[in-house]
């Protein structure tokens, strides 16, 4: 009886910390990917994260393993969580205007939004 009591239990936890994951994904913009085996990577996304700051967007640069669900061993530009879908397709035509692409992608940091 303590048994299947102890697996049920470890079973809610893990269904509760799913919910729990998945419920704190929000919507983000990444601006740019950049490969880390290239030695450049971080001046590259510094340059375009530079870019969207002059152009009055707030803008991060990280490592995709720090997100989940995004592709390993990239470089990353983003803006975000934003609080809504218009409000991250306000910030991608923003940053159109200045000449830097993007798209949307819901996502959340492994340590926190």
């Amino acid at each position: 009886m303590t048994r299947r009591l102890m697996i049920a239990a470890a079973a809610l936890l893990a269904v509760s910390a799913t919910v729990g994951a998945q419920g704190r994904a929000a919507t983000w913009n990444v601006y740019a990917s950049v490969p880390m085996a290239d030695p450049s990577y971080v001046q590259k996304g510094e340059a375009v994260r530079m870019r969207l700051m002059r152009c009055g967007l707030e803008a991060i640069s990280d490592e995709t393993r720090n997100f989940v669900g995004l592709a390993p061993d990239l470089f990353v530009v983003l803006s975000g969580p934003h609080r809504s879908a218009g409000a991250a397709q306000a910030a991608l035509e923003k940053a159109k205007s200045c000449g830097v692409s993007g798209y949307s992608r819901q996502t959340r940091r492994i340590y926190g939004d």
